[in-house]
């Protein structure tokens, strides 16, 4: 009896979860709105400044900015993830760049038909541009994602000028601390903080 009434629960659970993702749907396509639990900074970012910010619901610890992302309901670090946290949020789309876990998690949302989309992080400038297209089309906001590109230029020939002011070029070695594993850690030639370093007139 008590296999059968374990057996019975679970039914009933998946059923509300299948009713529940049914009905988000219905809500999505009828208000062109999402309810998107995102667990990656530089995307909750993105999608403040692509004029979509009401349609997070939920986001990671790392998303501090713009200050409206710190008001929305935390789901945990996006290395350590809280399945319950995020499916308490009713979301129709997590969204993330790929480096997130625990691994169990992930499965988790999957097998409660939470839908999920990567957009790989991006280390240049090509790679920066894509990624504002690319996250456009989620919104149609081609025209913010332009006007966006557009100013990463202007700001990036506005500080090559500014570079060419100074009359030497200091080298740098940078530092990070692992807290989780309390270690310092130098960070190699091949990183974003190399190139943006670069950038600025220094070498790493």
């Amino acid at each position: 009896m008590k296999l059968y009434n374990t057996f019975l629960l679970s039914v009933l659970v998946t059923l509300a979860i299948s009713a529940c993702t049914s009905t988000q749907k219905d809500q999505t396509q009828a208000t062109g709105k999402q309810r998107i639990v995102c667990v990656a900074k530089q995307l909750t970012e993105l999608i403040y400044a692509l004029g979509a910010g009401d349609q997070l619901v939920g986001v990671d610890l790392s998303s501090t900015y713009p200050p409206a992302a710190q008001k929305l309901t935390k789901v945990g670090y996006h290395r350590m993830l809280n399945a319950e946290g995020i499916i308490a949020l009713k979301p129709t789309v997590v969204y993330h760049d790929g480096n997130v876990a625990p691994e169990a998690v992930m499965q988790q949302l999957e097998k409660v038909g939470v839908p999920m989309k990567v957009f790989p992080d991006a280390h240049t400038i090509p790679e920066v541009k894509a990624l504002f297209d690319t996250l456009a089309a989620q919104f149609s906001a081609q025209k913010q994602a332009d006007s966006l590109k557009t100013k990463l230029d202007s700001d990036l020939a506005k500080a090559a000028e500014d570079v060419k002011q100074y009359k030497t070029t200091p080298n740098v070695a940078i530092i990070h601390f692992g807290r989780v594993i309390n270690n310092y850690l130098v960070i190699g030639k091949a990183g974003t903080a190399s190139y943006m370093l670069e950038m600025a007139g220094a070498k790493t």
